[in-house]
């Protein structure tokens, strides 16, 4: 038929005469249907996949393979400074309703300044610091377990990880990468299709991708003029709607944030009353208090006439 070679490998994607429509497939849980050999992959439940293909010897071969997130984690910080320099500390915990173990875990950064150093008390280590892609600006802080230290399993924790930086802390994302309990069977790793393999490959990475919010070193220290505040400030403001989206903070708590950051946004030119309108963000009661304490850090420092943040202990 003139113009089949455009249509997609994948039969799904573009059933066409002869076979089931995409709601068909849908409805069956079929994702990838070969359209040379018939191979095909189906999703059997939440991160599990059964895969049917032909051996080399022709062979009709079924299997199941597993992909990764099936993890239920959360994180917890503690942000302190000393002089121009803050200490983030952080505690992951995988909960009991887990499946599979985490086997690294990474943390978002700014693309200003450099981690000064990553220590931890639990045998992970801070294995790479660096972008997150070639086409992006930001970097990605990972720690691995080392030496006999075990994946992180179920109802246990990683604790007292920790990174240092000049960077100034604001909402981020911490993403967790955990290891399948059934990945490909070895009876089918050997003769598993090309298209299939890769199909898989792909979901794997859209399945693993467990995300939960914290706080982080996520604004390089900005200019001390109007404009660098401003940025620092919009920042906050944006950041505002993604902590009430990720439960960190209530409707009426964003909304009272989202209120003094627009005041702050009115003030840019006038930093001595950043101090005072860190103070107001304590009011947000329904905030996470590492949170809340964050951008009244950041406002303060804002208004700080030196070059140097203000100092601050613990901060949540």
């Amino acid at each position: 038929m003139a113009g089949s070679h455009l249509l997609p490998q994948n039969v799904v994607e573009a059933p066409g005469p002869g076979w089931p429509s995409r709601a068909e497939f849908a409805a069956r849980g079929i994702l990838f249907v070969d359209r040379t050999s018939g191979d095909s992959v189906r999703q059997v439940a939440p991160h599990r996949y059964e895969l049917q293909y032909s051996s080399s010897s022709g062979q009709r071969i079924v299997v199941e393979a597993e992909t990764g997130g099936l993890i239920e984690p959360s994180v917890d910080v503690t942000v302190s400074s000393r002089g121009d320099v803050l200490k983030y500390v952080y505690t992951f915990t995988s909960a009991s309703g887990s499946e599979q173990s985490i086997q690294a875990i990474s943390i978002d950064l700014s693309s200003g300044g450099p981690v000064l150093d990553g220590t931890d008390e639990s045998g992970w280590a801070l294995g790479r610091v660096g972008r997150q892609a070639q086409d992006s600006s930001d970097a990605r802080a990972t720690w691995l377990p080392i030496g006999s230290t075990p994946l992180l399993a179920p109802e246990a924790a990683a604790r007292g990880l920790t990174i240092s930086s000049k960077d100034w802390p604001a909402l981020t994302d911490a993403i967790f990468l955990s290891h399948p309990s059934r990945a490909f069977v070895p009876e089918a790793t050997a003769e598993l299709p090309e298209r299939v393999e890769r199909f898989l490959l792909d979901r794997d990475r859209l399945d693993s991708d467990v995300r939960r919010v914290t706080v982080g070193p996520r604004i390089a220290p900005p200019a001390r003029t109007a404009e660098g505040r401003r940025a620092v400030v919009r920042h906050l403001m944006a950041d505002a709607g993604k902590a009430e989206a990720a439960g960190l903070a209530d409707v009426a708590a964003a909304a009272l944030i989202r209120g003094i950051l627009e005041q702050a946004e009115a003030n840019v030119e006038s930093p001595q009353a950043f101090a005072d309108l860190a103070g107001k963000i304590d009011g947000a009661v329904g905030a996470s208090p590492t949170y809340r304490q964050s951008v009244s850090w950041v406002l303060r420092a804002l208004g700080s006439p030196s070059d140097a943040p203000p100092d601050g202990g613990r901060r949540g």
